[in-house]
């Protein structure tokens, strides 16, 4: 939690997270203030850290912004951000520390090493030879799998780098990638088989290879609307796709939007990808009640629907 962050608790409620980030960012300033005023230097990584967590929460601006860059100006001039030894212990609390190092620490192994363990892209603030230095870069994924955005590009496709990727906190990793790395079979395949919706950056040549698109929507169904238009017409990859993300019917080709088989278990999935099916089907009974079945009758009696006998009507 924040650190400008309070929980209140009640015994009828679940417990209440609440920020006040208007009161805290005076708070934060302050706790600038006085690190610098005192120079008391072991303070400064726990104010940088609420001073950049209201940033992404409620932003800087006006007269506090100004007042904020005056105060990190005056930081730079009299922290010993070139001392080794603070820095080590800066950026151990926290890694984004390492933007305000020296060139020099920036290029020191250990420090950035101490810096990526806490905080994974503050690789992007390492020297270019520590970017491409395995040992480093494993460290950073490990600890937030959006780090190897800033790793070199051959680590980009190295298979031990993308497997001990931190997966729960990456958004992508092909979408950082240079473009052999997204034509290559061996690497696509590794990363689509813990995300499928990957496949939308992967080389056109590979959205065309039938093996590679299945292990997509095997992943996440939802990844048939990356593929293409042919294998979107493939009967086994619809069949696998809508089965784990019934909503993936709206991709497929129009043949199979009319095939029993293929609404029926989309259907089953998710009642909504009845809008997808060809209109023949989506008066057919047994699709219908699968439907009423996955959600209940409320869509349907919204829209008017009824069912009696073979067919439902609108």
């Amino acid at each position: 939690m924040p650190p400008y962050c309070i929980t209140m608790s009640d015994q009828k409620t679940n417990d209440v997270v609440v920020c006040n980030v208007e009161v805290e960012k005076q708070s934060a300033i302050q706790l600038m203030r006085n690190c610098i005023d005192t120079n008391d230097w072991m303070s400064l990584p726990f104010a940088m850290q609420s001073c950049n967590e209201i940033q992404f929460v409620g932003g800087w601006d006006g007269d506090e912004k100004i007042e904020l860059q005056r105060l990190v100006a005056k930081m730079r001039e009299n922290a010993p951000l070139k001392d080794k030894r603070y820095m080590l212990q800066a950026v151990s609390r926290y890694g984004r520390m390492l933007y305000y190092a020296s060139s020099e620490l920036r290029s020191d192994k250990t420090v950035v090493l101490a810096a990526v363990s806490t905080f994974g892209t503050a690789l992007k603030f390492a020297h270019p030879r520590l970017r491409a230095d395995k040992e480093v870069v494993l460290a950073a994924v490990r600890q937030d799998g959006m780090a190897i955005e800033f790793s070199s590009d051959e680590l980009k496709a190295d298979p031990l780098v993308i497997s001990e990727c931190n997966w729960e906190r990456i958004k992508s990793v092909l979408q950082y990638a240079d473009e052999s790395a997204k034509d290559d079979y061996d690497h696509v395949m590794n990363v689509i088989k813990n995300d499928g919706r990957e496949l939308q950056y992967v080389s056109k040549r590979l959205q065309k290879n039938q093996e590679v698109v299945f292990a997509a929507v095997a992943q996440n169904g939802a990844a048939l609307e990356f593929a293409s238009k042919e294998l979107q017409d493939n009967r086994n990859i619809v069949l696998k796709a809508v089965e784990s993300h019934g909503l993936s019917l709206r991709y497929a080709g129009e043949e199979l939007r009319s095939d029993r088989e293929v609404v029926l278990l989309a259907v089953s999935n998710d009642s909504n990808a009845l809008a997808w099916a060809s209109r023949s089907l989506r008066t057919d009974s047994e699709i219908a009640l699968a439907a009423i079945y996955t959600k209940g009758s409320g869509m349907f009696k919204a829209v008017g629907m009824t069912c009696g006998g073979p067919r439902c009507h609108i």
